[in-house]
């Protein structure tokens, strides 16, 4: 089953706050510590794997609404629809 627009940007979010979350927690952005885990330099730890794979997701949501909006030349046409119902404020 393919993801809708709304449901990537909503498992996008939800793993940005998650890894913010891991952020406040162990005081280190996510990118830190991300490549410090790929590179085998910090010892196992449960949290470790979980924030790992939660930048895995977010990542990977990332390129899937990139292809998406290239796919379909959405990008534009969402802004533009969004600021338009919104009375371009």
């Amino acid at each position: 089953m393919e993801l809708s627009l709304d449901d990537i940007l909503e498992d996008l979010h939800a793993a940005e706050r998650i890894c913010q979350e891991y952020e406040r927690k162990y005081g280190v952005l996510t990118e830190d510590f991300y490549q410090l885990y790929v590179n085998g330099e910090l010892e196992c730890h449960k949290d470790f794997g979980m924030w790992a794979a939660y930048h895995e997701i977010k990542k990977h949501r990332e390129e899937m609404l990139r292809q998406r909006y290239r796919e379909d030349g959405a990008l534009k046409e969402r802004l533009l629809a969004v600021t338009a119902s919104k009375g371009g404020a």
